[in-house]
């Protein structure tokens, strides 16, 4: 399963973490969402990590462990999974 997580720092954030911890699933961080790629947000976040590459560059930011996807790269992930659960 793939999680989207579009807000930043903050109580729903944080549950959409959890959320998607516990489901074992895969994380895309996209709008505000990209300020949880710091370390201190994602902590021992057990799957893998995306990142949308412009709203990351838009931000100034650097991608932490998560991997920088486009567009077309999100579409491409959200194709490969049979779920995908867009949250907060």
């Amino acid at each position: 399963m793939l999680v989207l997580i579009k807000s930043g720092p903050g109580e729903r954030a944080q549950k959409a973490l959890e959320l998607a911890r516990l489901m074992q699933a895969e994380g895309l961080f996209l709008q505000n969402g990209v300020l949880l790629c710091q370390e201190r947000f994602l902590g021992n976040f057990p799957g893998r990590v995306y990142v949308l590459a412009e709203d990351l560059r838009l931000r100034g930011l650097s991608e932490g462990r998560a991997e920088p996807v486009s567009h077309q790269g999100l579409v491409e992930l959200m194709s490969r999974h049979e779920k995908t659960l867009g949250l907060f």
